[in-house]
């Protein structure tokens, strides 16, 4: 049984840079392996890994927690609409309880695809059995959206309507949670972060804010439940 998203993976051409740039938003990271540093949330944690072929950061995949799986992580196969997902037994990187700049977990991260149908059979109940909270449509946010929920994380899939040609599923952008945004902004302007103004959020009931650097150059967004 899926019980949540025990890590995000982005692949860096640079480590100590991508460390050196993402410490501003969300803190220092700790040497996992030859090659990948890691943070840790309450929900989940972020992984950079090098990849000197690229040319630009990018999420390339995600790692989820099932019950069912040895402490080993293990690649789902064949991958689910193209993408790379693996998963584990149990969080490899523990939470130690430090909140970074009044970020307190990972919210969703966004998913564009051009098949949301397809995305039901194989994220939801006949497929990896992550539960689909809602399928909207949304014509003021770019059409169809589906919300899947699991362990407090939610993966946000989003119709890819303003680019047919891109074929193939990819991971978009990531919104961090906040007990008090106006605190993690105040924080985050300390240290040269850029960002919009707060403003309420499409879910009824929340702030959020842009994130315009330090950000990896992915799509960055803060948010705060009121």
């Amino acid at each position: 049984m899926i019980t949540g998203i025990e890590r995000i993976t982005i692949e860096v051409p640079d480590l100590k840079r991508a460390e050196f740039e993402y410490k501003s938003l969300l803190g220092e990271f700790t040497p996992d392996e030859l090659l990948s540093s890691v943070i840790a949330f309450n929900n989940s944690t972020i992984e950079l890994r090098e990849n000197p072929f690229l040319r630009d950061p990018k999420i390339t995949g995600i790692t989820l927690l099932d019950d069912s799986f040895l402490i080993e992580s293990s690649p789902i196969l064949p991958e689910p609409r193209g993408l790379n997902i693996n998963c584990i037994g149990k969080r490899l990187i523990q939470y130690d309880g430090t909140i970074k700049h009044g970020i307190i977990g990972i919210d969703h991260l966004v998913l564009l695809s051009n098949d949301l149908d397809d995305c039901i059979e194989r994220f939801g109940a006949h497929g990896l059995g992550i539960r689909l909270a809602l399928d909207r449509i949304e014509p003021r946010w770019g059409g169809r959206m589906l919300f899947f929920r699991v362990g407090k994380f939610t993966l946000e899939i989003i119709q890819n309507s303003h680019n047919d040609s891109q074929k193939d599923d990819r991971f978009w952008g990531l919104a961090f949670l906040c007990s008090d945004i106006k605190f993690t902004i105040s924080e985050l302007q300390k240290k040269g972060v850029k960002h919009s103004n707060v403003r309420e959020g499409r879910k009824d009931g929340t702030l959020v804010a842009t994130i315009k650097s330090h950000n990896l150059g992915l799509p960055t967004l803060l948010l705060q439940n009121t």
